[in-house]
C-alpha cells in the first residue's frame, strides 16, 4: 500500500510521465501484441523518475502494478480517439484465411 500512497502524493507528474512514456513505448516497441512489454517500459520509465525525485529506489514491479489501471485506460482513450492507429500490416488474421 505505501507504493500506492507514494505514486498519488506525485500524481499530477505521475500523469505526465505515463502519457510520455506510453507514447515511448507505443514507437520503440512495435506491435499490438506486445502491450505486457510496453506495460513494464512505462512502469520502469516511472519508477526511475519516481526514484530521481524522492531518493527512494522503488522496484519496477510494484510501480507497474500500482499504474496498471490508469495505463489500460490512457491507452484505450488514445486508441478510441484515433492517437494510436492500428496496423494494418502484419500476418493476416485467422477471418482472412480461407
Amino acid at each position: 500500500m505505501g507504493i500506492f500512497l507514494s505514486l498519488l502524493t506525485y500524481l499530477p507528474n505521475i500523469l505526465q510521465i505515463i502519457l510520455s512514456g506510453i507514447r515511448v513505448a507505443e514507437e520503440i516497441i512495435p506491435g499490438e501484441s506486445e502491450g505486457e512489454k510496453k506495460l513494464a517500459f512505462v512502469g520502469d520509465v516511472v519508477s526511475k523518475a519516481q526514484e530521481s525525485v524522492s531518493g527512494a529506489k522503488i522496484d519496477p514491479n510494484d510501480v507497474t502494478t500500482a499504474i496498471k489501471p490508469l495505463v489500460d485506460v490512457t491507452v484505450s482513450v488514445l486508441n478510441a480517439t484515433g492517437v494510436f492507429k492500428k496496423s494494418s500490416s502484419g500476418p493476416p488474421s485467422e477471418a482472412s484465411v480461407g
